[in-house]
């Protein structure tokens, strides 16, 4: 790996400066060495595993091996021998002493096909044991080198490579052995090796063999996505994900792999929906810097810029997969089945909640909190559609269920039936301006009871004749005797439903005065709304529906209107005005927008003084006309122009 991050310019000095250059002091040589075999690794048997085989894996890269890189546990006595093997052209004599035999002897600082090039990685072994073996298959010639930790000068272990045996060989490439494990080292070397095989590059060839002689290969990932320019790659869940704090476990992180090591894994962003898998996202190598131990990624401005970067993708790869999924007919899933609510849509990556992929859907649901249930079943029709039924935004709506219910049993419908209030938000949805994204009603037949010619009647309520009827007045006149129903009946003899807020569109005083009843004690039999003396009776009618002068409802209702007639009356004055100025029939449509404010009356009248102060034909008739003689001022050249005489 390029390690660019390290390059800067020289630096110059100038007159007699005495210059030193800073470095190591040479009796610390072993204690800094000490460091960065033993203190810089968190994880120690993760780091000889991940150090070793990724420097195998690079050197098949290096030199275009096609074999596949081979790592084994075996069993050997007492103890265990962990084992990696690669194929490629292996190394002589005084690079063995050069790459395991000093610290920062790498030869990949200037090539971004292959991790590392810290020169510390391949000594990596020394932090578990005392003693690893390189075996070098090179130019014919196999050579087993011993790398053994002693006592240096000042007391501080130090290592030494020992050439032990060398004979002919056919083969080529490194074998690196850790010796002399213990049952319990040889079982956290089995795991953590399986683990990282499982996690390498997609295409990498590696073979791991336990002490069971079981195989165990690269994971392949289920689904691989190109967003924005970056590669996403699912696996099996909770298969890759294995070393994350970052998703309470529930595997709702990301990790970032460049090469063979997945360096760290990020929480997914903020309303990201339940991944279905562990995600994987490939950089290139040195996307990202990362630290001397290469067990995380360093925390910079830069870093923290690509990582941001990612997780947009991670947003885009989310609307991209929601996109596949159709929004469900309402009826078919949510009439038939309200667990459908609750339902998880999923994709080949996450699961969305119902709620968060379709809004209008849930508001929709929730204006059907008015539902009634005639029968426990809810079928389809035969078609396949489902009846919601509109009902008026009246106070009592009991009527209308019952006509329902009488219609469903007089031709034998046995299911129940939704329905829904007249209001807004359903206007809007009977005229289809709805988002069709996040609400689909192809299944769906509004049918407004109002509307439904064939429902049967109310049964008519048998008179009492024992009811008490009391005087009921108008303009000072009595119009008789009532009962709250009788005046009801008087007034509205259809039997109209009365919608609640009525007093809110009444159009005319007097359809407001109708419905209107007070109490004669207090107003006076003089008047041009209904009043009685019957508290009783007063008190009925206000259940029915009706308002008394007395009301926020009378008093807003009453202004409405007065103010909507003296803005009609103002407007008829303004056009009438805007008429007589020209003494003929103007355009009915430009007399309604002159008339809708003083300002159009104003503007005709400077439009009218600007022509007569012309000296123009149109000036010239526009006097004639005004004056009614059509000899003033109006020439032959005039009526020429006016006939299209030559």
């Amino acid at each position: 790996m390029k390690l660019n991050q390290f390059k800067t310019s020289p630096t110059t000095s100038s007159g007699n400066m005495v210059v030193s250059k800073m470095g190591v002091a040479a009796n610390s040589g072993d204690m800094l060495t000490m460091f960065l075999r033993d203190k810089i690794y968190s994880d120690k048997e993760l780091a000889c595993i991940r150090e070793t085989i990724t420097n195998a894996m690079d050197e098949h890269v290096k030199h275009k091996i096609n074999k596949t890189v081979e790592v084994k546990i075996e069993r050997q006595g007492d103890s265990y021998v962990w084992t990696c093997r690669d194929f490629a052209l292996g190394l002589p004599d005084e690079k063995i002493r050069t790459v395991y035999g000093m610290y920062g002897g790498s030869d990949k600082r200037d090539n971004d096909e292959q991790a590392g090039g810290f020169g510390i990685g391949a000594l990596s072994p020394f932090a578990v044991t005392d003693t690893f073996y390189v075996i070098s298959h090179h130019n014919g010639v196999k050579t087993t080198y011993a790398c053994i930790l002693g006592a240096g000068d000042s007391g501080i272990p130090t290592g030494e490579i020992f050439e032990i045996t060398k004979e002919d060989t056919t083969e080529s490439g490194i074998e690196v052995q850790v010796p002399d494990l213990t049952r319990t080292q040889a079982e956290l070397f089995d795991i953590k090796t399986k683990r990282f095989i499982a996690s390498v590059r997609v295409g990498a060839d590696i073979r791991y063999t336990d002490s069971n002689k079981q195989e165990h290969f690269p994971h392949t990932p289920l689904f691989t996505e190109v967003v924005n320019g970056y590669t996403f790659h699912a696996y099996k869940k909770q298969s890759i994900n294995i070393y994350s704090k970052y998703d309470n476990g529930n595997g709702q992180a990301f990790g970032v792999r460049m090469g063979d090591v997945i360096y760290k894994w990020y929480s997914l962003p903020h309303n990201t929906p339940v991944s279905r898998h562990d995600i994987v996202v490939d950089l290139p190598i040195n996307t990202l810097t990362i630290p001397i131990s290469r067990e995380s990624i360093e925390t910079t401005d830069r870093n923290n810029a690509i990582i941001t970067d990612v997780s947009i993708a991670i947003q885009a790869l989310v609307k991209q997969q929601e996109a596949t999924i159709s929004v469900p007919k309402f009826g078919e899933c949510f009439l038939t089945n309200n667990s459908s609510f609750n339902k998880m849509y999923e994709t080949d990556w996450f699961s969305y909640d119902f709620w968060r992929l379709f809004p209008g859907s849930k508001t929709f649901k929730n204006s059907l909190t008015h539902v009634h249930d005639y029968d426990q079943e809810k079928r389809a029709n035969s078609d396949g559609s489902h009846n919601i039924y509109v009902m008026p935004n009246i106070k009592n709506i009991n009527g209308w269920i019952t006509r329902l219910k009488m219609h469903f049993v007089n031709n034998k419908i046995n299911r129940g039936f939704y329905y829904v209030y007249h209001n807004q938000y359903v206007d809007g949805v009977l005229n289809g301006s709805y988002n069709k994204n996040e609400l689909d009603l192809s299944d769906i037949n509004f049918i407004v009871v109002k509307e439904m010619k064939y429902l049967p009647k109310l049964p008519k309520k048998p008179k009492n004749k024992d009811a008490k009827k009391y005087a009921v007045y108008l303009n000072g006149r009595k119009k008789g005797d009532f009962t709250a129903d009788s005046l009801e009946e008087l007034i509205n003899p259809d039997g109209e439903e009365i919608e609640e807020n009525w007093h809110e569109t009444v159009e005319s005083i007097s359809d407001l005065r109708i419905r209107t009843i007070g109490l004669a004690s207090v107003w006076g039999k003089n008047n041009n709304f209904y009043v009685t003396y019957s508290a009783e009776l007063y008190k009925d009618l206000l259940e029915l529906g009706w308002i008394n002068p007395e009301s926020d409802a009378y008093k807003n209702a009453k202004k409405r209107i007065e103010q909507k007639e003296e803005a009609e009356r103002g407007m008829r004055s303004r056009m009438q005005e805007a008429n007589n100025m020209f003494k003929i029939e103007l355009n009915k449509i430009a007399l309604k927008r002159i008339g809708k404010t003083d300002k159009g009356v104003d503007r005709v009248k400077k439009v009218k003084e600007k022509i007569l102060c012309e000296k123009s034909t149109r000036s010239r008739i526009l006097k004639a006309i005004i004056s009614g003689y059509y000899s003033h001022g109006v020439t032959r050249d005039d009526l020429r122009k006016i006939m299209n005489i030559k």
